[in-house]
């Protein structure tokens, strides 16, 4: 059964909360080792320069120069040289969320990847340490800019194709309901009958689809109706009420909402996109 994952991780990506606590560059020698009892921080590795042992509830991984390393909160970790040489590495402590799930652990991403353009990593790294040094008012802005840029380079050099992000077991339980509501848009959709699909009890489903997709059940259909206004008006010469039709709303209430999600009248958002 289709899925739209697409939509659901942009979706997602959008209502991403991330908090970077600490960032820092270092060089050690041969001998240093650290160990952390199950943090409730994540953390990013960048080795630069030299090789680092990184061992992970028990699994020791060798990290190697160009590397992207995620170390999720609540494992077992320790890092140290590997071999007799030098290391130079970057890294970085944070938490990230999505209303109330953990980001990461909800993306399923794998814990380390090669980056294509390192130098540019180390810079976004640079960027957060700089940012966390200076008491600018700007400061906050900065480092979010930088960690999120971050967070785009590690999943697109993970390169696993979209269908792939977010398939965490409780996110895989939504497809159903996902595939629901496209199959539905032009129809009331009710929680209810969402909440059914998954035997879940109504007001349990609503935190657990928040919880798993970033929105609550009534915004995403909200969303998907909009983002369907908008290919209709880019596709077709329908009239606007027919496409209201087609999205099971009034063409008056379309059209309110539809300026809400666009700052455009259905209308001008034709006329500007023919345009293009």
């Amino acid at each position: 059964m289709p899925t739209t994952y697409r939509q659901v991780m942009k979706g997602f990506f959008y209502h991403i909360e991330a908090n970077v606590s600490f960032a820092a560059c270092m060089d050690a020698e041969a001998g240093w080792e650290e160990s952390l009892d199950s943090p409730d921080f994540c953390r990013f590795l960048l080795v630069s320069s030299g090789q680092a042992a990184i061992t992970m509830n028990g699994q020791e991984y060798i990290l190697e120069p160009g590397e992207l390393f995620l170390l999720p909160s609540g494992t077992q970790q320790a890092c140290k040289v590997y071999g007799n040489g030098c290391l130079r590495m970057y890294w970085c402590n944070f938490k990230s969320f999505v209303g109330e799930a953990d980001f990461f652990k909800t993306m399923a991403l794998p814990v380390r990847v090669r980056m294509k353009e390192p130098l540019h990593v180390q810079e976004l790294f640079q960027k957060m340490i700089t940012a966390l040094q200076n008491n600018w008012y700007t400061s906050h802005l900065r480092l979010r800019s930088a960690f999120l840029e971050l967070v785009a380079c590690y999943i697109e050099n993970a390169e696993m194709k979209v269908e792939e992000l977010g398939k965490s077991e409780a996110a895989s339980n939504l497809d159903e309901v996902l595939a629901y509501i496209e199959m539905n848009l032009d129809s009331v959709i009710q929680v209810d009958e969402l909440a059914r699909l998954v035997c879940l009890h109504p007001n349990y489903f609503i935190d657990f689809f928040k919880n798993n997709i970033g929105v609550s059940p009534i915004q995403y259909v909200n969303n998907r109706r909009m983002e369907r206004v908008k290919e209709l008006l880019q596709s077709s010469d329908d009239p606007v009420g027919e496409i209201a039709r087609q999205v099971g709303m009034q063409n008056h209430y379309l059209s309110r909402m539809f300026k809400q999600y666009t700052g455009l009248s259905p209308s001008r958002y034709r006329k500007l996109y023919q345009n293009l």
